[in-house]
């Protein structure tokens, strides 16, 4: 099982089996395309793929129409292959991210629009967090073999000029031209953006087709929206280090998203850093460009996906006490909650989390 699960909750009564996808349905689902299924008087219509080196998941309520629900699964599910093609640092991709590495140094660079937005929000998170996490720590990420393995950690002489190179002020995005102005020696990468921005705009592109509630994930980000009062939201489950249940956190939300950033490699999230044929966890603190090893994990609820997970990963970069006071200053204040060491009972640490409205197998069955 996922450390994110998704069942919708629903006004009738039932039980979390109930609600679980069948695995064969969603391979078949992956395959086919969008596919309208009925499990046990639950419908729903989704699709399970493949993307940003994570497993994909969309479920919506369906439309009034099965090919109404089909085509705004499909057209989400495009919206995130898009979004990959285009944030990908290496690819030759027309105004995407591979096209500003290649032009660093070289002045302004027209920019699609979604690469531009993804840019300026992550830019925001580099500024707030005093450069320990951003979207210019390419140089960095590829010293560490985060894209491909390499032989051994980079030298001193190296990791004093990637971490240079990571500096907020060496990317200008400017949005009311279009463009984005990267100087010689950075490389953008939005490792730790991108896959809440993509669920962001996916989630965007059902309510465009009249969706009134679904659920997106890709790995460890997950957001959901129901904009249906009868529907009281949408259960999560989040496990940091199976099989110890007491890390297990289950919550309902609403309109709402949440990310979780582990020391766990799961099927969720499959990349690593990789040094020598060794693994670390696939996150790096751009201040410092050291490899992290003292948290377990660390979790965020926020109103968009891209916050939720920037913030998660920022803060399992940043030490507790750093951590808390930035997280504090932001408004609408996130919950948060980190789990901190890594030994097998690590100590807790949270803001807001407790005021998350929770569920359990017994409370969901009971529930009318």
């Amino acid at each position: 099982m996922c450390w994110l699960q998704r069942q919708a909750l629903t006004a009738r009564r039932t039980s979390v089996a109930a609600l679980r996808p069948h695995g064969l349905l969603l391979a078949l689902a992956s395959l086919l395309g969008p596919q309208l299924v009925h499990a046990q008087g639950f419908d729903r219509a989704f699709v399970d793929g493949h993307a940003f080196d994570a497993a994909v998941a969309i479920e919506i309520l369906p439309l009034s129409e099965n090919t109404a629900s089909r085509d705004a699964l499909a057209d989400a599910l495009v919206e995130i292959n898009e979004l990959e093609a285009l944030f990908d640092p290496d690819a030759d991709f027309d105004r995407g991210l591979g096209a500003l590495n290649r032009a660093a140094g070289k002045g302004p660079l027209e920019l699609d629009d979604r690469a531009l937005e993804a840019l300026r929000k992550a830019l925001l998170f580099c500024l707030w967090s005093e450069n320990a996490h951003g979207p210019i720590g390419g140089v960095l990420y590829s010293s560490w073999g985060l894209r491909r393995s390499v032989g051994g950690p980079p030298s001193q002489v190296l990791l004093k000029q990637a971490i240079e190179s990571a500096g907020c002020e060496r990317l200008v995005v400017d949005l009311p031209n279009r463009v984005a102005t990267l100087m010689r020696g950075s490389r953008v990468d939005l490792w730790g953006f991108a896959r809440g921005f993509a669920v962001d705009r996916a989630v965007l592109r059902l309510q465009q087709a009249g969706a009134t509630s679904g659920w997106v994930q890709i790995g460890d980000v997950v957001r959901v929206f129901a904009t249906e009062d009868h529907l009281p939201g949408w259960q999560v489950e989040l496990d940091a280090t199976k099989p110890n249940d007491a890390l297990i956190e289950r919550l309902i939300l609403k309109n709402q998203a949440v990310a979780m950033v582990s020391t766990k490699q799961s099927d969720t999230n499959t990349k690593r850093l990789r040094i020598a044929g060794k693994d670390w966890v696939p996150y790096l603190d751009q201040r410092t460009g050291a490899p992290l090893g003292d948290k377990t994990a660390t979790f965020v609820v926020a109103e968009t996906a891209i916050d939720a997970f920037g913030l998660a990963v920022a803060l399992f970069v940043q030490n507790s006490l750093e951590g808390e006071f930035r997280s504090g200053q932001l408004k609408p204040t996130p919950a948060t909650k980190w789990l901190l060491g890594s030994e097998t009972a690590p100590i807790e640490s949270s803001r807001g989390w407790a005021d998350l409205e929770k569920w359990t197998p017994s409370n969901l069955v009971a529930r009318p």
